[in-house]
């Protein structure tokens, strides 16, 4: 089962950073960094936030250990209510879920449903 304290742990490692200095960064104490490693505590949505970037990882990756997100093959076809058409490619696909994430939003779990409405 994955488990968010230990990719924090094995993130600040990686990044040679004491528990004291991603304490600092975040604004808690080294002993809340503590209890989010060892799993005692769970860190709230604007703590992943941050730790996403500050160890530039995707919140996807702190919260469920996937490290990419599906997409369709190609360029994708999007016809809009209004009769409008429009193409993305893969470059603006993933500055959209980029921007998704960023607001929060669970952009694997969109792909996922509108993939499912169209198969």
């Amino acid at each position: 089962m994955w488990c968010i304290g230990e990719a924090i742990k094995n993130l600040r490692e990686a990044n040679d950073m004491s528990r004291k200095d991603l304490a600092a960064l975040l604004k808690v104490t080294y002993k809340t960094i503590g209890n989010y490693e060892n799993g005692d505590r769970e860190p709230n949505l604007e703590v992943i936030t941050k730790l996403s970037e500050i160890f530039n990882t995707s919140t996807d990756y702190l919260l469920t250990g996937k490290t990419n997100i599906s997409t369709p093959k190609g360029d994708i076809h999007l016809k809009f209510k209004s009769g409008k058409k429009s193409k993305f490619d893969m470059n603006m696909m993933q500055e959209f879920i980029k921007q998704l994430e960023e607001n929060k939003i669970d952009a694997e779990a969109i792909i996922k449903e509108l993939n499912e409405q169209h198969s």
